[in-house]
């Protein structure tokens, strides 16, 4: 059996983990088994709240990075163990957002520890209020176009970016969380705090709310499903998520 002690694997899950049938294939989850098995510890990278994890036939044996890296989260015992909420002052952005880009949004979505909730009928700006007096981790606001979801963000982060992150986990999503959050974040938090054994951190991931845990990581894999961008932002290139890119990292360590 190999030894892989001292080896954390982050991965991200759509697009990354799972196929374009959103399930894992056997020979990933044969490969994590035997990870982990091997002294490994994998853990989940990802824009879903914790729970998620848990519709998978593994859990990870390291605390997950949950929510685009707002929350660390223990899955075995149902635990927050940090976690980067919004601040309550964004009324300004929002009303931005409902002047400059509410054209283009199809819908949005708030993320707050007791689940998320789809918003449709309000405008952003009035949104606002219903939150304004709650924890919130991250708001997602989905466009009609890439184009302008890409243009969005690129707008919001010249006026908002010192304090406010906007990323995207796909073409039509924009998500707006904490300047201290993120993935990358979370992973060295990981590596410094809650992981101390750890000498290797390896992130595989497929977009562009997956940089920040590439540049974290001391060893990274864009899959060959991602952006030309994306790759560029990562170390190696792993095969596409349709053909066991999880599976191939780990097959890579000490070879």
């Amino acid at each position: 059996m190999t030894d892989y002690s001292g080896y954390l694997i982050c991965s991200d899950i759509d697009g990354t983990l799972v196929n374009s049938a959103g399930e894992i294939s056997a020979k990933n989850l044969k490969a994590i088994r035997s990870f982990v098995d091997g002294g490994g510890l994998f853990t989940l990278a990802t824009g879903r709240m914790p729970e998620h994890a848990r519709t998978f036939p593994f859990l990870p044996n390291a605390p997950l990075i949950a929510v685009n890296g707002t929350v660390i989260y223990d899955i075995h015992k149902r635990r927050i163990l940090r976690e980067y909420p919004l601040d309550s002052f964004y009324k300004d952005v929002f009303s931005y957002i409902d002047k400059k880009h509410i054209s283009g949004i199809e819908n949005f979505e708030v993320y707050t520890p007791s689940g998320w909730v789809l918003e449709e009928e309000r405008g952003v700006a009035e949104f606002y209020d219903v939150y304004e007096n709650e924890k919130v981790y991250k708001y997602l606001f989905r466009f009609s176009r890439a184009s302008e979801a890409f243009e969005a963000r690129i707008d919001l982060e010249e006026k908002f970016g010192h304090r406010f992150l906007f990323d995207r986990s796909w073409p039509f999503g924009l998500e707006m969380h904490s300047p201290e959050s993120g993935k990358g974040n979370c992973a060295r938090v990981l590596k410094e705090e809650f992981c101390p054994d750890v000498h290797t951190v390896i992130a595989i991931g497929d977009y562009e709310n997956d940089i920040s845990l590439f540049k974290a990581a001391d060893l990274s894999y864009a899959t060959d499903n991602a952006p030309e961008h994306v790759k560029a932002e990562a170390d190696k290139i792993a095969p596409s998520n349709n053909e066991d890119a999880v599976w191939y990292v780990i097959n890579s360590i000490n070879t």
